[in-house]
């Protein structure tokens, strides 16, 4: 028996198929390639289509002839259809299942070809098969050509064209034969049926070769730009510090006016009576009337006045430090002094009363000066209120309780509450719900309770106004009762 025949083209095809298919798994082991996976699919299908065929004597007509030359019409199909797959947005799923059904189809047809040619291969089924398998590769051709406009190499994706085309003609060769001489065997000797399989083979093993090519030219295009994505993504996460940090900036700096107006009122109370003191106490001295118990006395209210002196200018420092986000066992009940002390003037000139509920020494884990920044923001919002609404009462409720493993802060008011329609956007950046508002503060304050595993979140207050509730992580060891 010759060695070199159409047989052994076929055992060389279903190996160059299965070799193909085992350097793509290598290749995409371990991810999810939708193209890649179709591609392997179809040529281990055409390995087994391609070897029962060689051995179809000892299989029953049925599988050696209908169902393979099926289930090489499927797999011509899902080449299509790998390709397709390259388009992200593509949805290949529908196209599959097409394939499978027209397979299906195509099967039920030869069979019944089948059956009328008295259970034989008849010229029929050659014909139907040749003219299927040569669409096919024509669509497989415009295929190749449509995808590859999607992309910079589409120079490989006009190879694989030509070669589906140059294969659709060897079908249309092969088609003219058998409608001209009748010659419709697969493993017919003759050179022509030769030529014609041994150039199938190779312009196969050529297309599968190329495939592999491309996919790996795609795969270093996809890792450059990747690469590429990950350099712009780390410069837009330097450029939102960078945003993150102006913006904390300029949240401390926008109510430097008011401050500086606070701190001045404040200081001016223990320094003028230090003063009044220090010149009180000078007087005495000098005309020798200065007793004992009146010299403690007055030296008592000088080191009160100038630790109220030194916690102004705490608050004040506190607020405007670049210690970042670092983090310390802190007060709530000190800082929240802090933050009235800072507001007071403003409190008071608008005649807004304050009521604290705060468990007793109860202490979180927290940067200062955003936890500062976080009561600054609410107490200003509160006040700001109060400047459009009716109410006869302006109070301001803090209350603070433990619940589980969580310190909770709420910040009520009786002022208008926010709009419904405003709600669902309230700790948007840029977004207002107040006329002149710039859409920061509010935002800041998520921002900051989120990057510390915390929380904040708006409710309407039950009888009316608003109410903020924040919610702070907190451990057995974080609080001191």
């Amino acid at each position: 028996m010759n060695i070199i025949n159409i047989q052994s083209i076929f055992i060389f095809y279903s190996a160059i198929s299965i070799l193909c298919g085992l350097l793509l798994i290598g290749l995409f082991w371990g991810r999810r390639d939708l193209s890649a996976s179709i591609w392997i699919t179809s040529c281990f299908l055409s390995a087994i289509a391609s070897t029962v065929t060689v051995f179809r004597t000892e299989i029953p007509l049925l599988i050696s002839y209908s169902l393979m030359v099926s289930i090489e019409t499927f797999a011509l199909l899902l080449l299509s259809q790998s390709l397709w797959s390259l388009f992200p947005e593509k949805k290949v799923s529908s196209g599959i299942v097409y394939s499978f059904g027209f397979t299906v189809c195509f099967l039920i047809l030869q069979e019944f070809l089948r059956y009328l040619g008295n259970g034989k291969i008849t010229v029929q089924m050659s014909l139907v098969t040749t003219f299927v398998w040569l669409s096919i590769d024509l669509f497989g051709s415009y295929s190749a050509v449509t995808v590859g406009q999607r992309f910079k190499n589409r120079i490989i994706f006009n190879l694989i064209s030509i070669i589906f085309f140059c294969g659709g003609l060897l079908f249309l060769f092969r088609l003219l034969n058998i409608l001209h001489r009748k010659n419709y065997h697969v493993f017919d000797q003759e050179f022509y049926n030769f030529i014609s399989y041994f150039a199938i083979t190779v312009f196969t093993t050529i297309r599968n070769f190329i495939y592999i090519n491309l996919r790996m030219h795609l795969g270093f295009s996809e890792h450059n730009r990747l690469n590429n994505m990950n350099i712009s993504l780390n410069n837009l996460v330097n450029e939102r510090e960078q945003m993150i940090a102006a913006i904390l900036k300029s949240n401390k700096s926008s109510s430097t006016g008011a401050l500086s107006v606070s701190i001045a009122h404040e200081l001016n109370q223990p320094l003028g009576a230090s003063l009044l003191n220090i010149q009180f106490l000078k007087m005495l001295h000098e005309s020798g009337e200065l007793k004992p118990e009146l010299f403690e006395k007055i030296i008592g209210q000088l080191e009160k006045d100038t630790k109220r002196s030194s916690e102004v200018i705490e608050s004040l420092r506190t607020i405007f430090s670049n210690e970042g986000s670092s983090r310390e066992v802190i007060s709530v009940q000190e800082v929240v002094n802090n933050a009235l002390a800072i507001s007071k003037l403003e409190l008071v000139s608008k005649d807004i009363q304050i009521k604290i509920e705060l468990a007793d020494n109860a202490v979180i884990l927290f940067n200062r000066g955003q936890f500062l920044q976080i009561l600054l923001n609410l107490i200003n919002n509160a006040i700001h209120a109060f400047y459009s609404s009716n109410s006869g009462q302006k109070l301001i409720n803090l209350y603070g309780y433990l619940e589980k493993k969580q310190y909770i802060l709420e910040v009520t008011d009786t002022g208008p509450g926010v709009p419904v329609e405003k709600q669902s956007e309230l700790f948007e950046l840029l977004v207002s719900s107040k006329p002149k508002g710039l859409g920061v503060g509010l935002w800041l304050c998520a921002y900051i309770m989120g990057q510390t595993g915390g929380r904040i979140t708006y409710q309407d207050a039950p009888g009316g106004g608003a109410k903020f509730t924040l919610s702070f992580p907190v451990s057995s060891e974080d609080l001191v009762k």
